[in-house]
């Protein structure tokens, strides 16, 4: 959860430098212009971190070839820098979080499988119980039955049976 909170929040901030150079490409350019569709940045917001990650790739690659064109809008090399080294912090956050997401699905898979071994064992010991007891006392017999239900109980007769 904290990785993802950090990719998220890295995310964000690459989205702000993406929308400070898109804001002086729209000025440039215009919002509806061919030019401004080439950086690929509409949806900003809804894109998912693949596309982001692209985007970001996208927009330093032809801000850098229009960065002439740009500099009188404001934009400089350090702009689309800053894009890069967030963009390449964003990466090395979000393969952080799928080996952080695999390591807790072994996790927990170990504990399933231990699990199922204390209760194999546990199978085990009832069973050894029920075939000392299952002869000479009931009652001790009854302590080594494991019943199929959350409670514990033994189920209720179904009336229709």
């Amino acid at each position: 959860m904290q990785i993802t909170e950090q990719k998220d929040l890295k995310a964000e901030e690459l989205r702000t430098a993406i929308r400070s150079v898109m804001t002086r490409v729209a000025q440039k350019y215009g919002a509806g212009s061919a030019r401004y569709a080439n950086y690929g940045s509409d949806s900003l917001a809804k894109q998912n971190d693949a596309d982001l990650l692209v985007t970001a790739k996208r927009v330093v690659r032809v801000g850098t070839a229009n960065l002439n064109d740009l500099a009188g809008e404001g934009l400089q090399v350090s702009h689309l820098n800053k894009i890069t080294e967030l963009n390449d912090e964003f990466n090395d956050l979000l393969i952080e979080q799928k080996l952080k997401i695999g390591e807790r699905d072994i996790q927990q898979e170990d504990r399933v499988e231990d699990g199922n071994k204390i209760y194999m064992l546990l199978t085990k010991y009832t069973q050894t119980g029920q075939d000392i007891w299952e002869s000479s006392d009931v009652a001790k017999y009854n302590d080594y039955i494991i019943y199929n239900t959350p409670s514990g109980e033994e189920p209720p007769e179904d009336p229709q049976l």
